[in-house]
């Protein structure tokens, strides 16, 4: 086992195995907007493959957030569920992004401290409770595990039926939301300026500190390698025994995560405005100033070509050369990060609730209004089905 940056472990690990089931009645935390029959949960084992499903944030462990389906050509609003509420929501607490399941179960955690399980009809199999305050998205383990952090700074485990199965108690908040590595690691960021790595019992392999916060989600390439920024603006290549192989300093701090090209270059954002490409040796590639701010993560299509999106409210989209393709004009700012079908049309939502799906030439095709904030990024799953979290609801809308 290799630790950089040694800490006191007591006052990292705390890991409590046998915690009570915490699993609710649905009609007493939700409302659905539909009328669900009981039914006996599925078991992980008839899931099915999870490969072409957005089982963690950013989809995939690489980020590039493009799903292999055709999303919806038009604002066909399946239904939407209750979660959160306004309240904790206007405190300040962002929400997360939803993960899904080859069943089509998504998993989506609330501000008040609940992480739920919604069916593809919008009906809930469980609720359990989890962080109170959540910034991170769910990650979902080959055998159905489910792993978030909280801006209490611990992280939680549940089995697939909503038992908690053990935490693991950080330094500070975690707004960074976890990746999987082989071998079961689970890498996530802290605010206590440390990256940690969990076997899949919870218990701490490595924890590596960096120069500033940690609140960017690891993303991993084809290798295992994993890249993570910091608030001091260094992104960073760690290996996954928790060594150094490479860093690279930005203009300023950086708060997206970063995607992988399929070429294996690293695109990421600093906040400042500036997007980055940068090879898998560390070098710079090339770098653009998009404008605004930037806390959106890229997307990344099968040539490479990149969508980023900043708090002026534009979209843009970069060819792999880095000519600036279009730019489209939202609203609003938009603070979430947008997701691809497979034809390369883009869907994303502005902070002031309105969504927009645009085609690959940046030209708007349909759009929504949610009514709500938005802060969370969409989910596109292999049926077309998209999601979309706003401050109190999850929404899908089919093709």
């Amino acid at each position: 086992m290799v630790m950089a940056g040694v800490r006191d472990l007591a006052t990292h690990a705390l890991v409590a195995r046998g915690c009570a089931m915490r699993v609710m009645i649905a009609c007493l935390l939700a409302t659905v907007l539909c009328s669900c029959p009981t039914s006996n949960s599925t078991s992980w084992s008839a899931l099915g493959s999870k490969a072409s499903e957005w089982w963690m944030f950013g989809g995939q462990p690489t980020h590039r957030r493009q799903s292999d389906s055709h999303g919806p050509m038009a604002a066909n609003m399946d239904w939407r569920y209750r979660i959160g509420s306004r309240r904790a929501f206007e405190s300040g607490i962002s929400m997360s992004s939803p993960a899904t399941t080859a069943d089509g179960t998504v998993y989506v955690t609330s501000t008040d401290g609940w992480v739920h399980a919604i069916d593809r009809r919008g009906c809930q199999k469980w609720v359990a409770e989890g962080p109170h305050g959540t910034a991170s998205s769910v990650a979902i383990d080959d055998d159905g595990t489910l792993y978030v952090g909280g801006l209490e700074g611990v992280v939680y485990a549940f089995s697939p039926t909503g038992a908690n199965e053990w935490v693991f108690s950080t330094g500070a908040a975690i707004s960074s939301s976890p990746a999987l590595a082989d071998g079961g690691l689970v890498v996530l960021g802290s605010t206590d300026r440390f990256v940690y790595a969990l076997n899949n019992t919870g218990s701490l392999q490595w924890l590596l500190e960096r120069q500033g916060r940690v609140g960017s989600s690891p993303a991993l390439d084809d290798t295992g390698l994993i890249y993570v920024g910091d608030s001091a603006g260094v992104l960073s290549c760690i290996s996954t025994d928790g060594r150094i192989v490479w860093e690279f300093q930005a203009r300023d701090g950086i708060s997206s995560s970063p995607s992988i090209a399929h070429n294996g270059d690293i695109v990421f954002a600093c906040t400042a405005g500036w997007l980055y490409v940068i090879d898998n040796t560390g070098e710079l590639v090339w770098e653009k100033e998009v404008g605004g701010r930037i806390v959106s993560s890229p997307a990344i299509d099968g040539a490479d070509s990149i969508w980023i999106a900043s708090t002026t409210g534009a979209m843009h989209k970069f060819l792999s050369d880095g000519t600036r393709s279009w730019r489209f004009m939202a609203d609003a700012a938009v603070v979430s990060s947008p997701c691809l079908d497979v034809n390369g049309m883009v869907y994303f939502a502005t902070r002031s609730g309105h969504v927009y799906a645009l085609d690959a030439m940046g030209r708007i095709i349909w759009e929504y209004y949610l009514e709500e904030q938005v802060v969370a990024s969409p989910a596109l799953l292999a049926d077309g089905s998209l999601y979309f979290v706003s401050a109190q609801h999850l929404w899908r809308f089919v093709p």
